[in-house]
């Protein structure tokens, strides 16, 4: 009996592995079907010869996570002569086989350029504004003008960025087409063009601010600014020289996917080069005028816009850093670019976009000043609270008196106007006055806090023969004069100095 139920167990146990192993080999012979209906000859031929070298019971989790077998089949695509776009239908059927995720970062980079951009923009246009003699500046300087040329390839660079990014960068590369791979390496070849002016740019016209600051420094730093300068443009040439003719010829960047004759030099001792002389140049840029500035005595205003100013450098400094340091992890072993330059392309625009406004920020000071000064000049603010005050205490009556009346707990007398004629409106120097004031209310809206100051300004004014109140100018008959607590009219004893002028009132308000 038992030896029955063994054997039993056993037939079960078979038939059971063997259903399992059909079942295996039916879906492997799926995987097999559907990826060979798929792919090129060429790759086909590689995976029949390389399969049967790993042990795959299950042939989808070889073909997803086989790190091995995946290496093999690169290799075996590369070394028989298969094209770049079987290699990278392989790549999507693979994609779609083991289902991994449709990636795309372009957002983030959408959504950093137009903030930087327009940011970066409106700084240049404060700083020209600021140095232009219409709005009260110095007038340009070089370093102005070398700020004005920058902008120029900064506007080149977000027009190729958005490109690259409609062409698909930030996304893997087998998901997208021959065409779209060619436009997406061209705009990114044309951007890096536009990266070295912009950077070597900025960094000269602060040399050539330093120079235009310290006329009267000495020999040493002045020649140390000369020489930095000179050193920065050497290298601008340099760079954009090997970046224009990395490969060539320079269309090979683009359209070696096609079977282009052509060469490009070693990118990745290029890419290190620039990178390291560009945040060698950062740090001595801004090092170069901190022995002056600890001389300098400025008020806290000053010093934490230098120090905003030495923040968003340094600020520029850790990006290079940054992009640096991708370079070195990275740059030897990309195989998917649009996926790979995506960080290389978003630290590149942020450094420039950075770079410009550090460049203007020295200049925002004097717009802001001035802007504020003609602000407060050109608002009447005690003329416009004194219109809205006395209109609602006009009143119509007989003839003009004048009475006291004690102010609300305050001690000072208030000498008020009543008029019994028609309203008129009493003009001096082109300043309005309507309607009854009392001397108090004077006092405070010239800014005074206390009753002296309330007074001295009360006598500024006076009473006309209809009780309207006047600046006290070309008509000396009367003058409004406190009396202890008690505000009187009297007339102007000609030792008592000249009468307040409209544009001097100006200065008070």
């Amino acid at each position: 009996m038992h030896a029955r139920s063994a054997l039993f167990l056993l037939l079960t146990s078979f038939q059971w592995t063997k259903a399992v192993v059909a079942t295996q080999e039916s879906a492997n012979s799926s995987i097999l079907r559907r990826q060979t209906e798929q792919l090129s000859p060429c790759v086909t031929q590689c995976f029949l010869d390389i399969f049967p070298e790993f042990n795959c019971p299950d042939l989808q989790q070889c073909i997803c996570y086989n790190k091995e077998l995946q290496a093999a089949l690169g290799t075996c695509v590369l070394s028989s002569g298969c094209s770049i776009a079987d290699a990278l239908v392989s790549q999507r059927v693979q994609a779609e086989t083991c289902g991994f995720p449709v990636r795309d970062r372009s957002d983030t980079f959408r959504i950093t350029q137009s903030v930087l951009f327009p940011l970066a923009t409106l700084t240049v246009c404060l700083r020209m504004l600021s140095r232009s003699p219409m709005s009260g500046g110095a007038g340009f300087g070089w370093d102005d003008w070398v700020v004005l040329l920058c902008v120029l390839p900064m506007t080149g660079l977000i027009v190729t960025s958005y490109m690259e990014v409609d062409s698909g960068l930030g996304q893997d590369i087998y998901r997208l087409s021959i065409p779209m791979i060619k436009h997406c390496l061209m705009y990114f070849y044309i951007g890096n063009t536009f990266y070295s002016p912009v950077i070597f740019g900025t960094k000269i016209s602060f040399c050539l601010l330093y120079l235009r600051i310290w006329r009267d420094a000495g020999l040493a730093f002045r020649r140390a600014c000369q020489v930095t300068a000179v050193v920065l443009g050497m290298a601008l040439i340099s760079f954009e020289f090997s970046t224009i003719f990395i490969c060539t010829p320079p269309s090979y960047a683009w359209n070696a996917l096609t079977g282009a004759k052509g060469h490009c030099i070693q990118r990745d001792a290029q890419l290190f080069t620039n990178s390291a002389f560009n945040i060698a140049a950062d740090f001595v840029v801004l090092l170069l005028p901190i022995p002056k500035f600890l001389h300098l005595t400025m008020s806290r205003g000053k010093k934490a816009g230098v120090l905003v100013t030495f923040l968003v450098g340094f600020a520029v400094t850790a990006v290079s850093i940054t992009q640096l340091v991708y370079l070195v992890r990275n740059v030897g072993k990309i195989s998917n670019p649009t996926w790979d330059y995506f960080p290389i392309g978003l630290w590149r625009c942020t450094e420039v976009y950075l770079s410009m406004i550090c460049c203007c920020l020295p200049m925002l000071p004097g717009i802001w000043q001035r802007t504020c000064k003609v602000v407060v000049s050109r608002t009447p603010t005690l003329v416009s609270t004194l219109w809205e005050k006395t209109t609602s205490l006009s009143t119509s009556g007989g003839r003009s008196r004048i009475r006291s009346t004690q102010s609300d707990g305050s001690g000072l007398g208030h000498a008020r106007a009543e008029d019994d004629g028609d309203e008129e409106d009493v003009k001096g120097d082109g300043l309005r006055y309507k309607g009854s004031v009392d001397a108090l209310e004077l006092g405070m809206l010239s800014g005074g806090t206390g009753e002296s100051e309330a007074t001295d300004t009360a006598k500024k004014y006076r009473l006309s023969s209809k009780g309207k109140l006047m600046p006290l100018m070309d008509h000396p008959e009367h003058r409004l004069h406190p009396q202890g607590s008690q505000a009187s009219i009297r007339p102007l004893r000609s030792d008592e100095g000249a009468p307040l002028h409209a544009e001097e009132l100006g200065k008070v308000i």
